[in-house]
């Protein structure tokens, strides 16, 4: 397959950082869902590694192609189907903490076997893009209630920055405008604030909502009892 975009090593190399950021924001929602539904861990971690090795795919892919010029096109497409079940899975436990129940489980299946079958029909990652992008939006506006509910207005400005850079980037990454090396670094660097603030909006809200621990200090019963 002949591509349309050349990539240079610091380039690839950068890509990993935005992965690594939206690894630890999502890492941040699992422990904070964690620590309301137990029960649930599980399989958000599971959709952390999903997420974060769909991301590391794509990373690798591009730093192999550029050092070397090898390319691994099967690496490539793991992308799409890793994220869409890992942010799937990410949906499902965020809602069912805001649901403070486990959520029905036969809508999510269902967008993602949708998905599914369409990318087989049409041989192509555009159903399961359609399925990353609604999940990790849904993701997103779920963590603005959350927040919202924690008072903690820094995490939802933060939470629509995240919104606004990827969306930034839906016209950037267009077939019709030439993919030069230098709006590469700009697409690069957007995505990587937009990741860094749902990382930073996740630590502030799991800062806010965390609970405090347990005074060290002697009750007046201890007191009393001790003399």
């Amino acid at each position: 397959m002949q591509l349309a975009i050349s990539y240079t090593v610091p380039l690839a190399l950068f890509d990993f950082l935005p992965v690594l950021l939206s690894g630890l924001g999502s890492a941040l929602l699992v422990r904070y869902s964690a620590e309301r539904m137990p029960s649930l861990a599980r399989w958000g971690w599971l959709g952390v590694a999903l997420a974060v090795a769909g991301g590391l795919c794509k990373a690798t892919w591009k730093l192999v192609l550029a050092a070397t010029g090898n390319n691994l096109e099967r690496l490539e497409q793991l992308l799409f189907p890793l994220l869409a079940v890992g942010f799937t899975l990410l949906a499902w436990v965020l809602m069912s903490v805001l649901l403070e129940k486990r959520a029905p489980r036969w809508p999510f299946a269902a967008i993602l076997a949708a998905g599914a079958v369409g990318a087989v029909l049409a041989r192509s990652m555009s159903p399961l893009l359609g399925v990353t992008s609604l999940m990790s939006l849904s993701v997103v506006f779920m963590a603005m209630i959350v927040a919202w509910r924690a008072r903690t207005l820094a995490a939802v400005l933060l939470f629509v920055l995240n919104v606004v850079g990827v969306l930034a980037l839906v016209p950037l990454g267009s077939d019709r405008i030439e993919q030069t090396e230098a709006l590469q670094w700009v697409e690069e660097s957007i995505n990587t604030i937009a990741q860094g603030s749902y990382a930073l909006a996740w630590f502030l809200v799991l800062r806010r909502t965390r609970p405090a621990a347990p005074s060290t200090q002697p009750t007046s019963t201890e007191v009393s009892h001790g003399q």
